[in-house]
C-alpha cells in the first residue's frame, strides 16, 4: 500500500500564514472547542440564517483585533465586549460551575446592537466560545416577556421538503388530469365504425 503525496496548499499570491507570537500583540482567536448546544436557550435554533452570518461575520472582523485592543476598547461602541459576574446573571456554564479559576474570565462579546451575544471564557489570545446567545437572554429584562427556550430544529430542510412534496402532488394530479383527457380526446376522435 503507498501512501499519497499530501498536496500542497497555496494561499493567494502575496498572502502568507502568521506566526504565531505569544504575547499581549496576538490577534483575537475564536476556539468552539467548548460550544454547548445543550442549553435550549443558547444556541442557533433561534437564528435565521441572516443571524448566522451576522455572527461569524462579526468574529471575523474581530478577529482582526488584538487582545490588548480588545480590552482597551472595553466599554465604547467600537467593540461591544465585557466580563460577566456570577452574581449578575441567573444561568451559568456547565463547563464553570466547578473552576472558580475561569470564572474571572468569562466574557461576553456582541454581534451587533440586537443581534446576539457570544459568550465564553478568554485565555491568553483565545476566545473560547461557550454559548452563542440571539436574544441576550443571559441578561433578559422581563419587560421583553419571558425568555422562552428554542426547540430543536427537526431538519433545516422541513419548509423545502413540505414545498417539494406540495409540488409533487401537484404534479401527480395533473398527470392524473392530462391523462383523462387524453382518454376522453381519443374516445372523441376516433373515427366511429357502422355509422
Amino acid at each position: 500500500m503507498s501512501l499519497k503525496k499530501i498536496p500542497k496548499i497555496s494561499l493567494p499570491q502575496g498572502q502568507t500564514i502568521p506566526k504565531q507570537v505569544i504575547s499581549g500583540k496576538n490577534k483575537i482567536v475564536f476556539s468552539f472547542e467548548h460550544l454547548d448546544f445543550s442549553n435550549p436557550y443558547y444556541n442557533c435554533n433561534g437564528m435565521c440564517d441572516k443571524g448566522i452570518k451576522n455572527c461569524f461575520e462579526k468574529l471575523k472582523a474581530y478577529s482582526a483585533f488584538t487582545i490588548e485592543e480588545l480590552f482597551s476598547n472595553k466599554g465604547n461602541n467600537t467593540i461591544r465586549f465585557h466580563d460577566i459576574k456570577k452574581d449578575d446573571v441567573t444561568d451559568w456554564p456547565k463547563y464553570l460551575e466547578h473552576n472558580e479559576q475561569l470564572e474571572d474570565s468569562f466574557y461576553q462579546i456582541s454581534f451587533g446592537m440586537s443581534k446576539g451575544r457570544a459568550h465564553g471564557v478568554i485565555i491568553e489570545n483565545i476566545f473560547y466560545v461557550i454559548w452563542l446567545d440571539p436574544h441576550h437572554f443571559l441578561y433578559h429584562n422581563k419587560r421583553f416577556g419571558i425568555k422562552r427556550p428554542f426547540k430543536e430544529l427537526e431538519s433545516c430542510c422541513n419548509p423545502r421538503d413540505e414545498i417539494i412534496e406540495s409540488y409533487e402532488r401537484t404534479i401527480k394530479d395533473l398527470e392524473r388530469e392530462n391523462k383523462e383527457l387524453y382518454e376522453c380526446l381519443d374516445c372523441e376522435t376516433k373515427p366511429r365504425v357502422g355509422l
